[in-house]
């Protein structure tokens, strides 16, 4: 929560008006009203109760990491059964990593570029862009077990 303590500001006058702007309110908040919320929530014990009688077979994943960067909380709703951990790293991981790729795609090859009016031009901008992902995908592959095997994209995109 923040705390101004800004003197009264005096404007100009506007026909008879006088306009001032006082910001000894009291505490402000750029929560939109959240922090009040949760509060009503916390005494009233609201989400308790509608999640008492709400039958809902999904579940929440939490990871909790902390990098040089700070916190990396992560959390994932699903209603998959089976070892939390196992479906966070095999199947919301790899969903993820195959997300990254994609954008490896449009950012690094150039695949968002379909910005000619007539058809043919951008059609053949992504064929040279998925042959481009094929070449990196299987040079990815060879790369195994060395020290390129982490290699990105971006450095070796063509301009």
């Amino acid at each position: 929560m923040t705390k101004c303590y800004q003197p009264e500001i005096r404007f100009s006058s506007l026909s008879r008006r006088k306009i001032t702007a006082d910001f000894t309110g009291g505490d402000l908040t750029s929560d939109a009203g959240l922090l009040l919320l949760r509060e009503c929530d916390r005494r009233l014990a609201l989400s308790h109760s509608v999640a008492g009688v709400v039958n809902d077979p999904r579940r929440i994943i939490g990871k909790a990491e902390y990098t040089h960067g700070g916190s990396n909380p992560r959390f994932v709703t699903t209603n998959l059964d089976g070892d939390g951990e196992a479906l966070y790293r095999q199947l919301y991981c790899a969903r993820g990593d195959m997300e990254n790729r994609i954008k490896d795609q449009q950012l690094d090859l150039f695949a968002g570029r379909t910005s000619c009016h007539r058809w043919w031009p951008n059609q053949w901008r992504l064929l040279l862009s998925a042959l481009a992902w094929i070449l990196f995908e299987e040079l990815r592959e060879q790369l195994k077990n060395t020290p390129l095997a982490k290699a990105w994209l971006a450095p070796y995109a063509i301009a």
